[in-house]
């Protein structure tokens, strides 16, 4: 595969977002050809948690101008990401637009989560909200027939067992996805602070917040 730094196609532009828990930094374009693939553009850049608080996932949107709206990104570090620490990033872009980078939602490991008001074409609240309804009314059954060990022991599974059923009926984009996560963010989140008791009280403050 050849391989070498882009200097023709335009910088990205990185959008203002002071409030933002993360911050883009370092962007760099480099093109890759091989007989197999045959030619990509790839954007690589650092994203940096400026945040007082360990981030557990994240996902960032790439708008290029083109009708079929902004692409989005859904990234998850191996282990949390806590505040001064950076993850190198990198992602595919097609067309002769200028590309913008921004970020759209932020999940802590505490549970709490971060959204841009931009960023709902990509992760939408209503989304988030349906995933993380779904997934702690999933976690609750299964806590009333085998209890708080068995729920830790679904979350791997999670998302095979609770999937959007209206995956093609709304504009959610990753919402319903980074709602069940949430779920489980939060249940692991709860069984740190609180051993195993703690986890029934976690899924039914989530009942109550995804209803009122």
């Amino acid at each position: 595969m050849l391989t070498w730094r882009n200097y023709f196609r335009p910088p990205p532009i990185i959008g203002q977002q002071p409030d933002a828990p993360l911050a883009i930094r370092n962007p760099k374009t480099h093109s890759y050809w091989s007989w197999n693939l045959g030619f990509m553009t790839i954007l690589d850049y650092e994203v940096v948690n400026v945040s007082q608080k360990a981030i557990h996932s994240f996902s960032e949107s790439q708008h290029t101008g083109e009708p079929w709206g902004p692409e989005g990104t859904l990234s998850q570090p191996e282990s949390a990401l806590k505040p001064g620490e950076f993850l190198h990033t990198r992602t595919s872009v097609s067309g002769k637009s200028r590309v913008t980078l921004m970020v759209d939602f932020v999940q802590f490991t505490d549970g709490t989560t971060w959204y841009s008001g931009s960023g709902q074409e990509t992760v939408h609240p209503d989304g988030v909200r349906a995933g993380a309804r779904a997934a702690a009314e999933h976690l609750i059954k299964i806590l009333g027939s085998a209890g708080s060990e068995a729920v830790m022991k679904a979350l791997p599974r999670i998302h095979a067992d609770v999937r959007d059923p209206y995956a093609t009926g709304h504009n959610w984009g990753l919402g319903y996805f980074c709602g069940v996560t949430n779920v489980s963010v939060n249940v692991q989140h709860a069984n740190r602070e609180g051993g195993l008791l703690a986890i029934e009280g976690a899924l039914q403050r989530i009942i109550t917040a995804v209803f009122t």
